[in-house]
């Protein structure tokens, strides 16, 4: 059995759709304690802006893309204290990012912090475990490439190649959608030469039909 056959295939909730959708653009909202909205930015520009605490304690920081259809979809949110973001303590409010990187790591939450999915999604104890052993598999494919060691063996490739990698990658993360359901957000950044730095990558969400 190979690892693609391995990976079991999943359908959306009755009345949803998944979307898979590149992050060409992100921005900043702040809205007040009432949620009233006081300003949007660019996403590089807010922390200039927010360092000199202009904005009243108690706001909410939004990181925002824009899809396709129009719509705003969050991808992290604070809280501000009046001197600087604070993150909130949302349990069951899942934006998850996944690439490979050294360490073992390959989830993180809205926040950066990583861990294996039995700890990002402590709601879903009995519906991570296989999510895990999957990831690691993958993850362990892609551990021993190393471009940026002189030493190391850049001739290293999965038995399907990068591209057969990186679409198993893209599989994972839509059983993992799957697991969190229509609130979750996957962001899938993968290419190998990547590291997970730089651009965004994809989004995956679920949205009504």
């Amino acid at each position: 059995m190979d690892a693609d056959s391995r990976i079991p295939a999943h359908n959306p909730p009755e009345g949803f759709r998944v979307v898979e959708e590149p992050i060409q653009e992100t921005g900043v909202e702040i809205l007040g304690p009432n949620g009233e909205s006081l300003a949007l930015f660019p996403c590089g520009k807010i922390w200039v802006e927010g360092s000199r605490g202009a904005w009243p304690r108690g706001s909410t920081i939004l990181k925002y893309m824009s899809a396709r259809s129009g719509r705003r979809i969050t991808l992290a949110h604070w809280t501000w204290t009046g001197s600087e973001r604070e993150e909130l303590d949302l349990p069951t409010w899942h934006r998850l990012r996944v690439f490979p990187d050294y360490g073992m790591a390959y989830a993180w939450d809205q926040y950066g912090r990583p861990g294996e999915f039995a700890e990002l999604l402590p709601d879903r104890p009995t519906s991570v475990n296989a999510l895990d052993r999957a990831f690691t598999a993958w993850y362990e494919e892609w551990n021993p490439y190393d471009p940026f060691d002189p030493s190391g063996n850049k001739d290293i490739t999965p038995e399907d190649g990068w591209d057969g990698w990186k679409e198993r990658g893209l599989r994972l993360c839509h059983w993992l959608l799957s697991v969190i359901g229509p609130e979750g957000l996957i962001i899938y950044r993968n290419a190998p030469e990547c590291f997970g730095c730089g651009n965004e990558g994809l989004a995956i969400y679920m949205e009504r039909q």
